[in-house]
């Protein structure tokens, strides 16, 4: 399929992927004092299992496609929804796949409570680079899981851009007067370990100098 976004729960953070299939699967799971007691993982193969009420997420998390083992059964949903394809009446192995129009956008600036969609590129799987994007205010927001050590940085001075963590779970920020955003993940652990790697180096590099000026000395005095 050519797909522009996929399925965002796989890019929330797995507690909040949980919060979201139990709201929009109540049955999904059962819990007897704070601890888990069912857990019935195929019911997320039928939309009849869905909440009608709670259907709209579907369109907030950016779920552009549905794949289901049955035919969706809300013709008056909040969504907008294209067959994509379906396997015949009968088939042993039924298979239905729709595209949900509606969908959010994968970025969204949203200035003077209007939004406009935001072009989003991953050239890395460390990055992504997002704009052009409306500048003196607003907040620009992504579908991506807000995990800690993901860094934004204005696209023209390069300025650290302060990332704020949505009601969804998404990653928002404030753009100032850059109309390009460019996020990169590099988390705490990720510089220290850069760090020591490079004064490993800095350290072997001196010891091979050393050992060297040190046989230079011998031959000199032999």
């Amino acid at each position: 399929m050519d797909a522009d976004t996929i399925d965002s729960f796989s890019r929330l953070p797995p507690l909040d992927s949980a919060r979201r299939l139990q709201e929009l699967y109540p049955e999904l799971a059962r819990r007897e004092n704070g601890r888990l007691r069912q857990y019935d993982q195929m019911s997320l193969r039928d939309p009849q299992k869905l909440d009608p009420d709670k259907l709209h997420l579907l369109n907030d998390l950016n779920v552009a496609w549905l794949v289901g083992r049955f035919p969706w059964p809300y013709p008056d949903s909040p969504l907008r929804l294209e067959e994509a394809f379906s396997t015949r009446p009968g088939d042993r192995d039924p298979l239905f796949i729709y595209r949900n129009l509606w969908a959010r956008p994968r970025a969204l600036a949203i200035y003077n409570r209007q939004s406009t969609p935001v072009a989003a590129e991953r050239p890395a799987p460390d990055e992504v680079r997002l704009g052009p994007h409306p500048v003196g205010g607003g907040t620009v927001e992504i579908s991506d899981s807000c995990y800690p050590g993901w860094r934004a940085f204005a696209g023209l001075t390069g300025d650290e851009v302060r990332i704020e963590c949505g009601p969804l779970g998404f990653r928002r920020f404030q753009p100032g007067e850059s109309a390009a955003t460019r996020m990169r993940f590099l988390p705490f652990s990720f510089r220290v370990g850069l760090w020591t790697g490079l004064a490993s180096l800095a350290a072997t590099a001196a010891l091979f100098v050393l050992s060297r000026l040190g046989l230079a000395d011998k031959r000199t005095a032999a």
